[in-house]
């Protein structure tokens, strides 16, 4: 079931963030019509017309694969409600980031429930 708010809350939120210009122009990840390879053209493109302009070139990448993992939920609520979005959108963020428990279904058995841990971000609401 969660799954299927996610999906509706991602939607509209990233509706919400383009149709307002709130994104970086050259943000590629999770956006209509880009992918990692427009990315990657975009910074080759960047290097090609430096070394033409003999310039130096230094690139630095780093895997940001468990990003979220470690996002501050304090400031991202702050950045949100920033960017102008409706104040049930922003407590349902909240609700959602906050006391939050998780169990597992295995063969026809439940776990018991348990407490997810949002480490570094115990002072969220």
């Amino acid at each position: 079931m969660s799954l299927i708010v996610e999906r509706y809350v991602n939607l509209h939120v990233k509706t919400f963030l383009e149709a307002n210009t709130l994104l970086y122009s050259r943000q590629s990840g999770f956006r209509e019509n880009q992918s990692c390879q427009t990315s990657r053209i975009r910074i080759i493109d960047d290097w090609i017309t430096a070394i033409d302009n003999n310039q130096i070139v230094g690139t630095l990448m780093l895997d940001q694969s468990k990003a979220f993992d470690l996002v501050n939920h304090s400031i991202l609520l702050t950045k949100l409600e920033s960017y102008g979005l409706h104040i049930s959108t922003l407590n349902w963020f909240k609700s959602y980031l906050k006391d939050r428990s998780q169990q597992a279904y295995v063969s026809g058995l439940y776990s018991n429930p348990g407490h997810v841990l949002l480490v570094f971000f115990k002072h969220l609401c």
